[in-house]
């Protein structure tokens, strides 16, 4: 299968890091010990967890041993009174901030983020898997997940796997990078009518635009309206997006898409 081209893929809109003390095992591991206490939680000892994030007991009993000179976590009493290996207040510290370092993601308000971890570690390490069998590199797969929300990249592949392309790799890598066709048309018309426009304030409108049900429509009645007004182009913030983007929605101009639209990474 051919490779992508060696070099830097991907611009830096966001800066993370893939080669510290953490690894994916141990991430996943910090993901398990997090979820709250309940009659079908089991006891977490070395062989369960071991089982959870496939490896060998002798080799996740390490991986705690490890952790818990971090002061991660501790062999205690779990929330049934029983013996097991329980996440310390540090250790969920850690994990989330790891975990935002690794992965590209939003947690809805309603969401508590240690019931969202362990299923964003189990969709991150399918993406980074999958990215590899289409010929990335182990860096460019990464930096991948650093730059790029993880239901784009989902959807990405899940295209390319539908796709019948000689490479894979590269036409996934053409529409991570580039969105859809509603994406693509929103930037397209922000770059040509406010050029000028800062670029953090032309992704806020891109993203915010792709909530509304005509993301296309939305956009030219935000970049409008925030272009009409007393700021100058260079001058709008993200701020303003969302502030215009809510009075539409107050008016009616546009309509945001149900909550259940955005389950499971759909854009």
């Amino acid at each position: 299968m051919k490779r992508l081209p060696k070099g830097r893929l991907f611009s830096s809109r966001r800066y993370g890091r893939y080669g510290n003390y953490i690894t994916w095992k141990m991430l996943k591991a910090l993901a398990i010990l997090m979820k709250p206490p309940s009659d079908k939680t089991p006891q977490w000892t070395s062989r369960k967890i071991g089982q959870e994030v496939e490896m060998a007991q002798q080799s996740a009993l390490l991986m705690l041993e490890r952790m818990k000179k971090k002061g991660w976590v501790e062999w205690d009493k779990d929330g049934h009174g029983r013996q097991a290996w329980v996440i310390t207040p540090l250790g969920r510290t850690a994990a989330m901030l790891e975990l935002h370092r690794r992965i590209n993601f939003e947690v809805a308000k309603h969401q508590p983020e240690c019931l969202a971890a362990i299923h964003y570690v189990e969709r991150g390490i399918r993406a980074l898997k999958k990215l590899k069998f289409f010929g990335w590199t182990d860096i460019q797969a990464r930096e991948c997940l650093i730059n790029y929300q993880i239901h784009r990249i989902e959807w990405g592949i899940a295209k390319a796997e539908r796709r019948l392309v000689e490479n894979k790799g590269a036409y996934a890598r053409v529409l991570i990078e580039q969105g859809n066709q509603n994406e693509r048309r929103c930037r397209v018309y922000i770059q040509r009518v406010a050029p000028e426009m800062p670029e953090h304030t032309r992704e806020t409108v891109v993203k915010e635009s792709l909530k509304m049900v005509n993301p296309f429509r939305s956009a030219v009645w935000a970049v409008t309206c925030m272009t009409g007004g007393f700021k100058s182009p260079q001058d709008l913030t993200p701020m303003d997006v969302g502030q215009t983007l809510y009075d539409l929605c107050k008016l009616g101009k546009v309509k945001h898409k149900p909550r259940h639209y955005f389950a499971e990474g759909v854009a």
